[in-house]
């Protein structure tokens, strides 16, 4: 059958053609889609319950396995000075309550909690993620993603892909969602992430691809823009065969964390989705100038998402 259509003897009924195209779409897709391995910390912060719904429906493709670990104090004491968090960390009773909520809300079809007491939080989540996840689902603060010990631990075993969720206030539902693009293989895998997201909950997309006046000569922006314009359909044509709601957009502007931070407001958009590929300086992490403007003046929530390094180099 497919011989034939390849030759053009046949021509596919549409529901036929839509299958097919959907197939392609899963060969090149970034985020895997079938027996996705996913890992959620949660801390017991707004950010981390965000995080977790936001992987809900990653964990409702087919074969997918959600895990969410907790990483519980031995004691009062050690609950009251924990270094990983500023704040006091989640009782076991408090984790327990927590992803029953959860898995009440949402009814996954395999999703497991997992309870880890230990001396040190980081070299148990490293521990787990030897166990080889696809995926790592975080909350972080804006100021301190970057210093982000756990987050840290993900990019230097270098073999799960990233999603960092970040915000001060987060509605129920995310509803009308900014997804900026330069086309490379992180911002396709933010794109995936966004569509699977609005795909279950109903929201709207808003793909954006900034040209950059002080990156490109005059000459070239024409150019530029119709390069931006293939992107940003391709990408409005992923939301369409799932049935999402994508409008396209292509700006020019002197900065493009700047322009970013416009179409949000003019979109009235409750989260904006990036892709991002870190450099490890020491301790701290280069997300890259636009990023980090984004995610430190940004008025909504923030995504990050962030390849493997082993996949990093595809971009």
């Amino acid at each position: 059958m497919l011989l034939r259509l390849a030759a053009g003897a046949v021509k596919p009924e549409p529901d036929e053609a839509s299958r097919l195209d959907r197939e392609a779409e899963d060969e090149k897709a970034v985020i895997k889609r079938t027996g996705t391995k996913i890992l959620v910390g949660l801390s017991g912060g707004p950010r981390s319950y965000q995080a977790m719904r936001f992987a809900a429906p990653v964990a409702r493709l087919p074969g997918a396995t959600m895990v969410v670990v907790s990483v519980v104090p031995e004691d009062d004491a050690s609950r009251r000075t924990s270094r990983l968090q500023r704040r006091a960390v989640l009782t076991k009773e408090e984790s327990q309550h927590a992803f029953e909520t959860f898995a009440a809300e949402e009814r996954l079809p395999d999703c497991h909690p997992q309870l880890i007491v230990p001396p040190s939080p980081v070299e148990s989540i490293r521990e787990e993620l030897r166990r080889g996840y696809d995926l790592v689902f975080l909350g972080a603060g804006r100021r301190r993603m970057v210093a982000n010990r756990i987050l840290t631990a993900v990019l230097e075993q270098g073999r799960a892909d990233a999603v960092v969720l970040s915000g001060e206030s987060f509605p129920r539902t995310f509803n009308r969602i900014l997804v900026p693009t330069a086309g490379g293989f992180a911002a396709r895998g933010a794109a995936e992430l966004a569509v699977l997201y609005a795909k279950t909950v109903g929201a709207q997309i808003d793909v954006l691809h900034i040209v950059e006046t002080l990156a490109v000569e005059n000459t070239l922006q024409e150019n530029v823009r119709a390069i931006g314009a293939r992107v940003v359909t391709g990408l409005a044509t992923l939301g369409e065969q799932h049935g999402v709601r994508v409008e396209s957009h292509v700006k020019v502007s002197r900065s493009a964390g700047r322009a970013v931070l416009a179409a949000a407001q003019e979109n009235q958009a409750d989260l904006i989705v990036l892709g991002a590929i870190p450099r490890l300086l020491g301790r701290r992490m280069f997300l890259g100038n636009t990023v980090e403007f984004v995610l430190h003046h940004a008025a909504c929530a923030v995504a990050l998402f962030i390849p493997a390094a082993r996949r990093a180099g595809t971009a």
